[in-house]
């Protein structure tokens, strides 16, 4: 319960941050709710949703893998161990990549 307060303040952050001038010249240009809401709020509100995403999975299984760890059988452990690189090694190809020189003096 505790890491949904967080979700929901960094989903909150996220959508506050978006200028709500590109919304009302959407809905100036006639476009629907549904339109604005794919078009403008969710790409802009990407970065939030996947950061928001990303500390609730990692947070998640902080709390799982430690006591399913130290009370599971030794084959079970293997695995767990197994998805738990994995993981982490998508975590680090997406989410942690680092920035090129050239697009750090941008």
């Amino acid at each position: 319960m505790l890491i949904l307060r967080y979700t929901i303040l960094l989903i909150w952050v996220g959508l506050e941050r978006i200028d709500q001038n590109l919304i009302a010249a959407a809905r100036g240009l006639g476009a629907t709710g549904w339109h604005v809401f794919l078009r403008i709020t969710l790409p802009l509100s990407a970065p939030a949703l996947a950061t928001a995403s990303t500390i609730s999975l990692v947070w998640g299984l902080g709390a799982f893998v430690s006591p399913y760890l130290l009370g599971s059988p030794q084959e079970i452990m293997v695995l767990v161990l197994l998805l738990m690189v994995i993981v982490f090694s998508l975590l680090q190809r997406f989410v942690f990549r680092k920035i090129g020189w050239q697009e750090a003096q941008k």
